[in-house]
């Protein structure tokens, strides 16, 4: 029962052997330091160290003759007076906080604009050349993942029907994030063979058009994204058989590939097969 109510005391901020010494004072009419520490097995060096906080918190008073007598505050009075004075604390620091909140958001506000300027200052455009399968599908799907506004690519018709589960998992992620995007397929295969073919990856969206043109492109496979980022297929192949990629961030060589794309895009040899029977414009 007593380690109960020492245990519930802590709780109203008291240490441990300060919630002893206050429960053997109020558990009588008027006790004394040595009969405190009879009961409560702690030195009477310490228990008069422990008497001036539990006086301070309003819960005993003391005599000042000698030997000194210690009585406790009715109970209900002293932590009720406890309980107001950690209300108060707690409004002072609500009062604290609404004062600070507008001033700490602006100023926690300005330290990130600061960080992007100078991360911005600090970005460098970046080439790699990836040669190993896996970190040219790892690589190539965070980009797909992350498209946020356009893709544009440029594949022929043997390197999409090698990859026509892979392909459709990707389109359907722009298609999820409605990216515009705009695929445009070299081929001098059968057109009808060619649509049934992407009909099993392209998504059924305004979003994605699909244009065949044959011989018109005259550089290798390549995708830019959001205009940021370009992957340019090599002639050079991974241990798979498939070209090793080069990736780059420079905005000189996207400009270069956007310039390419346009012209094969708008070209009159290209032609539109998805949406079907729309009238096709260039995505912006």
């Amino acid at each position: 029962m007593e380690k109960d109510l020492v245990k519930r005391l802590t709780e109203f901020g008291l240490s441990v052997n300060q919630a002893k010494v206050y429960l053997s004072i109020a558990q009588a009419a008027s006790t004394s330091v040595n009969t405190i520490s009879k009961i409560t097995h702690i030195h009477r060096q310490d228990i008069y160290k422990i008497l001036p906080k539990l006086e301070e918190m309003g819960l005993i008073t003391k005599t000042i003759d000698r030997p000194v007598t210690i009585k406790a505050i009715p109970v209900e009075d002293a932590l009720s007076n406890i309980v107001s004075t950690e209300e108060q604390k707690v409004k002072q620091r609500i009062r604290r906080l609404k004062a600070n909140c507008k001033e700490l958001a602006n100023a926690i506000k300005e330290t990130q604009e600061q960080s992007e300027m100078r991360a911005q200052e600090q970005e460098t455009e970046h080439a790699i050349f990836i040669c190993a399968d896996r970190a040219i599908k790892n690589k190539l799907d965070v980009s797909y993942g992350n498209a946020r506004t356009k893709c544009d690519l440029v594949m022929n018709f043997e390197l999409i029907t090698r990859r026509l589960p892979v392909l459709r998992k990707r389109f359907q992620a722009l298609a999820t994030t409605k990216v515009k995007t705009r695929l445009l397929v070299d081929t001098d295969k059968n057109k009808g063979l060619v649509e049934r073919t992407l009909e099993e990856i392209i998504p059924s969206t305004d979003y994605f058009i699909v244009k065949l043109t044959s011989g018109e492109i005259t550089v290798k496979p390549y995708l830019i994204v959001d205009r940021k980022e370009v992957y340019i297929s090599t002639r050079r192949k991974t241990t798979f058989g498939e070209p090793c990629i080069l990736w780059t961030s420079s905005k000189n060589v996207i400009s270069i590939y956007e310039e390419n794309f346009e012209k094969a895009w708008n070209s009159h040899h290209a032609i539109t097969v998805h949406p079907a029977k729309k009238e096709t414009t260039t995505l912006q």
